[in-house]
């Protein structure tokens, strides 16, 4: 089996970014390991099958196809891992399925410096007893390249994998996510005179102003006032309903976060609720008084089925003109349970 040598790695970036190294394994390396057939054009064709992304690095004589081996189903990485140790005249120890399990839900780039760190780390392993550090030092960049491998990082690698067993060496290498958003204070009164800027100023009042208002009061008062990125992350992490309270104003925000009621009409019998409205209509007329008026159509609906029961006709919605309608229907399709109304108008004329 041949582990990736210095001619799998690929450089990238540029500058100093260029110093990260990327350890690629030949498909080669992988011929009849686990699942992965012998015949290499035969592997290649498997890995393309199983979604591993296969690329093309130098070697002596042209090119040859490398693989990254976080990129490998799990059971032939676990299987390439005890190979390669087991060459290095190294233990593999017990398998460690959870540490393992969290490794392979980590993101592809974290996964393969892991790699790289554990391999570096068997290698170490490996020579020890047969090379001083200078030595070590100047094996290690001719196989993995100079990416953090001086004398200290070495030294710290090997303290990171003290005691555990060389399969479990990767999950343990694993980069560590570090939190770097520290939150900046805000002054309270600072962030008091923010809202009631943008309650008081309207609706379409722009948020940088508003930040650069509190600023400038901010520098005479001593307040604590942060960046703007830090006060907008602040802004958008509040509640739908108090940004909306402080843009239009509580009564606004009710409406616009009220849900509409879906009545269900599917239970309801013809008759059973009739719906009075009344409406003025868009245009004049004479009624024969000579003054032009715009006359108001009021109209009985059946809620179950939406067909209009009875309408009439008059000056304005009045009691008479009310009951006439009520009784007109009733002598029509007869007389209905509930009567509903949606405005007080008709109430008060129903009771007169």
């Amino acid at each position: 089996m041949e582990w990736p040598d210095r001619s799998s790695m690929v450089s990238r970036g540029r500058g100093r970014r260029a110093r990260r190294v990327e350890v690629m394994t030949p498909v080669r390396s992988l011929c009849g390991t686990g699942r992965i057939p012998k015949d290499r054009t035969s592997a290649s064709a498997w890995l393309k099958r199983h979604s591993v992304a296969i690329s093309r690095a130098p070697c002596n004589g042209g090119e040859r196809e490398v693989v990254r081996l976080s990129d490998l189903p799990e059971p032939e990485r676990r299987a390439f891992l005890d190979q390669h140790i087991a060459e290095r005249g190294l233990p593999a120890g017990d398998y460690d399925d959870a540490a393992h399990a969290a490794f392979l839900a980590a993101p592809a780039a974290k996964r393969e410096k892991a790699e790289r760190k554990a391999d570096i780390a068997r290698y170490l392993l490996s020579i020890k007893d047969h090379a001083g550090w200078p030595d070590r030092v100047a094996l290690v960049r001719a196989k993995f390249g100079t990416a953090g491998t001086s004398k200290d990082n070495l030294k710290l690698l090997l303290r990171q994998v003290k005691g555990l067993d060389p399969i479990n060496f990767a999950p343990a290498l694993l980069p560590k996510t570090r939190n770097t958003n520290r939150a900046k204070p805000i002054a309270r009164e600072a962030w008091s005179f923010f809202m009631t800027t943008i309650s008081r100023a309207g609706p379409d009042f722009p948020l940088a102003q508003a930040y650069r208002d509190v600023r400038d009061v901010a520098k005479v008062r001593g307040w604590a006032w942060p960046s703007y990125p830090t006060v907008f992350r602040r802004w958008d992490a509040l509640p739908h309903a108090q940004k909306l309270e402080a843009r239009f104003g509580r009564d606004r925000a009710a409406k616009l976060l009220a849900q509409p009621v879906h009545r269900d009409k599917t239970t309801l019998a013809p008759l059973e609720i009739l719906s009075l409205d009344g409406r003025t209509l868009d245009f004049w007329t004479d009624c024969g008084d000579g003054r032009a008026v715009r006359l108001t159509m009021l109209a009985l609906v059946d809620v179950a089925s939406n067909v209009v029961a009875g309408w009439r006709l008059c000056q304005s919605e009045n009691a008479s003109d009310t009951a006439r309608l009520i009784r007109d229907t009733c002598e029509a399709f007869g007389i209905f349970d509930t009567l509903y109304t949606d405005n007080v108008l008709c109430r008060e004329n129903l009771a007169a």
